[in-house]
């Protein structure tokens, strides 16, 4: 059984996709719409809190750049206003 994290990184290279987008575990997030929240993040140190609420369980441990928004808010492309970046360590 291949997992989703493995399946979404190899059809992402295979199809030269621009970017890789993950839904947010929670539909109604207000992330996206709090300013406090940086729309730039970093997987090397994500908040552990973020991750359990906001990341899909299969993609816990991923270390790929990717836009996490909502599927109510995917509608939106290519206006990236709602949605957060989650970048990999600046030397990979």
């Amino acid at each position: 059984v291949l997992p989703l994290s493995d399946l979404a990184t190899y059809l992402f290279k295979e199809l030269h996709a621009d970017q890789l987008f993950l839904f947010s575990k929670s539909d109604e997030s207000e992330i996206f719409t709090d300013q406090q929240q940086p729309n730039d993040l970093n997987w090397e140190n994500l908040n552990q809190n973020f991750k359990e609420k906001q990341i899909p369980d299969e993609f816990q441990d991923f270390n790929h750049p990717i836009q996490l928004t909502t599927a109510r808010d995917f509608n939106q492309l290519p206006d990236l206003d709602h949605s957060i970046s989650i970048n990999t360590h600046k030397n990979q």
